[in-house]
């Protein structure tokens, strides 16, 4: 199955940038080479504040998907607040950074029904920690 998110590791964006480019756009971040990652040489490193967004290759209307990506976050044990998680025409669905893994990575992840029109995905941290992601994916779940 296609993922429909491009570049969900990060290995095509430049390694130490604060443009997560290319495909995604965002704030307070940073493309983080080798620490931190998961697969790959690449993850994404997220401020408290920051978020990415991408415009979503083509979804089928009223096909249901799932949204993946590992998270992890920083080095302190506590964590408050939410990773929010938004697409088009879905409600946000918020992940409390309390219950979230502090290293290594552990996969999260829901599933939704995609609405007519473009999507996008943002992720946004709305969390008193640094976070990690790597492998984003959004793909139809098999009837």
């Amino acid at each position: 199955m296609v993922n429909r998110v491009q570049n969900g590791g990060f290995e095509q964006s430049t390694p130490g940038s604060a443009d997560p480019a290319p495909f995604w756009t965002g704030t307070d971040v940073v493309v983080e080479p080798l620490i931190g990652r998961l697969l790959g040489l690449n993850n994404i490193f997220i401020n408290p504040g920051g978020f990415i967004s991408q415009e979503l290759l083509p979804l089928e209307s009223g096909q249901l998907y799932n949204c993946e990506f590992a998270y992890s976050h920083g080095n302190l044990d506590n964590s408050t607040g939410t990773l929010d998680v938004d697409i088009t025409g879905n409600s946000t669905r918020s992940f409390n950074t309390n219950n979230m893994t502090n290293r290594p990575y552990a996969f999260y992840n829901f599933n939704f029904v995609a609405e007519s029109g473009p999507s996008t995905l943002i992720i946004t941290n709305n969390s008193t920690q640094q976070v990690n992601l790597d492998v984003i994916s959004v793909k139809p779940v098999p009837l």
